[in-house]
């Protein structure tokens, strides 16, 4: 996998773009579809963070996803059959914060684990 270096234009426009190789030369591709190439001149370029690929509440959703997988997985069918936009908005912020912690044994240990991971994983991919 390629490491993708983004930058910030650094003048007036403030756009963004990544840094690509092409026909012995540097060049930025703006990160807007149907954009030309812009000729790499450092003086003009700021190295930025890539940007955002998630909303912030996306790691949770996932997790929530996963964590109904493992538990049809582990005939836990009752807790498998809830679906995310059947909660309340006050159950889903608190699923968010705190996933499977205060569920019901048994197999809560697992749960927690694998969510924790998830949020971890998807960290540097949000907002």
């Amino acid at each position: 996998m390629t490491t993708e270096v983004w930058f910030r234009h650094r003048l007036n426009s403030g756009d963004l773009g990544k840094l690509i190789h092409r026909n012995g030369a540097d060049f930025i591709e703006l990160d807007r579809p149907g954009e030309n190439l812009r000729p790499y001149r450092p003086s003009e370029w700021i190295p930025e963070k890539p940007p955002s690929i998630l909303y912030p509440g996306a790691p949770a959703r996932v997790a929530f996803e996963a964590d109904k997988a493992l538990c049809a997985a582990l005939n836990m069918h009752l807790v498998a059959r809830k679906e995310w936009l059947s909660m309340s908005e006050a159950a889903r912020i608190a699923w968010a914060k705190n996933g499977p912690k205060n569920a019901e044994p048994p197999n809560v240990e697992i749960r927690v684990k694998m969510y924790e991971t998830i949020l971890a994983l998807l960290e540097p991919l949000t907002r």
